[in-house]
């Protein structure tokens, strides 16, 4: 491992367009309408050109057809994933297939969450360093994939509706990039981490925390519809027309149980 963490910049550049071609291909085989030839910029650091103060850690820019990310805090991000995997995991004497990860900022405005979110990476334990950084990548690609999609870019919606959108989605491709054979837990898993998120409250009240944290508004969303739906179960494009068109489609049940 220690020779993968000295040249981690360099296999971050790596795995980012590796990464990239995945994801695109991931949903373009599930008839989403992804712009061609998406360009990948990593950088440290690039918000400060952000006149309204956000400090993103992904952002699609639109003129350019370009992604451009954070690599200083994606390196920190792997750095801290790492140490709590020894810290946590490799103690034990359970032979772990996938590890449990902590999300605490939101990625398009690093604002921080309201409460932990969480995703699971799946991991070889004879190549745990590799699986832990080009999966958290693919991850984080997967918001500046969706930004760049026409449907969500040209909608009306205020930008922290856009944003939900992205959020919710990002969680059931990110689960389906992977193969069924990859240690990827299954639907206890997925309600596990629903109830542990306490996401039933969140969800209750979407309406008022959207503005506040639409990422865990989001990812609260997403782990419903695979708790409910698997990630077999889920046709990604009926669910994004569905969410372009009604940002609050998958809330209705959760909001009527609110008033």
């Amino acid at each position: 491992m220690n020779s993968i963490l000295e040249d981690l910049d360099s296999i971050i550049k790596e795995k980012v367009h590796e990464g990239l071609r995945h994801v695109r291909e991931l949903l373009v085989k599930r008839g989403i309408e992804v712009p061609s030839r998406i360009g990948i910029i990593t950088a440290n650091n690039f918000y400060f050109c952000f006149p309204d103060n956000s400090k993103p850690v992904i952002f699609y820019d639109e003129n350019n057809n370009t992604i451009f990310l954070d690599s200083h805090q994606i390196k920190e991000d792997i750095l801290k994933i790492i140490n709590t995997y020894d810290k946590n995991y490799k103690k034990s004497n359970n032979q772990f297939s996938y590890i449990s990860v902590s999300l605490e900022y939101q990625p398009f405005s690093r604002n921080p969450t309201t409460r932990e979110n969480y995703i699971i990476i799946p991991i070889k334990l004879s190549q745990l360093d590799e699986y832990i950084i080009k999966n958290y990548i693919k991850f984080m690609l997967l918001h500046g994939i969706w930004s760049s999609i026409e449907g969500i870019r040209n909608s009306e919606f205020p930008k922290k509706e856009k944003e939900y959108i992205i959020y919710t989605l990002v969680i059931p491709s990110y689960y389906l990039t992977f193969y069924k054979n990859s240690g990827l837990p299954n639907n206890v898993f997925y309600i596990s981490l629903y109830n542990t998120m306490k996401c039933k409250n969140i969800l209750k009240s979407a309406t008022s925390l959207i503005n506040e944290d639409p990422f865990t508004v989001g990812t609260c969303t997403g782990y419903d519809l695979l708790a409910n739906h698997g990630s077999d179960g889920i046709n990604l494009k009926n669910v994004y027309k569905e969410l372009i068109k009604d940002p609050y489609h998958l809330l209705k049940e959760y909001l009527k149980q609110s008033k």
